[in-house]
């Protein structure tokens, strides 16, 4: 499944977060989203918590700011 602009505008319109389920791949798209999604009229990324993880580095370092398991 390939990040596609949609999920960061329907993030922006009706949101304040993005809480994408954990699947192959994600974070490559969660990298993808905290590059080009902002919050309306600022510079400020929109966070991002994951459903589904594990506490592990690798999901820090892709811009995930809190885990649910």
């Amino acid at each position: 499944m390939k990040f596609g602009a949609n999920v960061a505008r329907r993030v922006i319109a009706h949101g304040d977060e993005w809480i994408p389920i954990l699947r192959p791949h994600i974070l490559d798209h969660i990298t993808e989203f905290k590059k080009t999604a902002r919050k309306p009229g600022t510079d400020e990324p929109i966070p991002v918590t994951l459903f589904g993880g594990e506490l592990d580095d690798a999901y820090a370092a892709a811009g995930v700011g809190r885990v649910l398991f």
